[in-house]
């Protein structure tokens, strides 16, 4: 499982606790967690997402090298 996969897993557990929640301060401390898991995640894609486009463009520079000759 990857950490991205992972934070959104957890962040989902703890919506279900959140609402499954009977005390008030169980139910805010769920919330707090869904908000850090769910940052992690939002950050763990931005860092997928640059691996990507990384990626990508070293692939577009190889190849535009190839074909101009360089």
């Amino acid at each position: 499982m990857s950490s991205l996969a992972f934070y959104r897993e957890q962040a989902d557990l703890q919506t279900i606790a959140a609402d499954a929640a009977s005390l008030p301060q169980v139910r805010d401390r769920c919330l707090r967690a869904v908000s850090a898991w769910t940052e992690l995640a939002d950050r763990a894609q931005k860092t997928e997402d640059a691996r990507k486009t990384k990626t990508l463009d070293a692939g577009v520079k190889a190849i535009t090298s190839v074909l101009v000759g360089h």
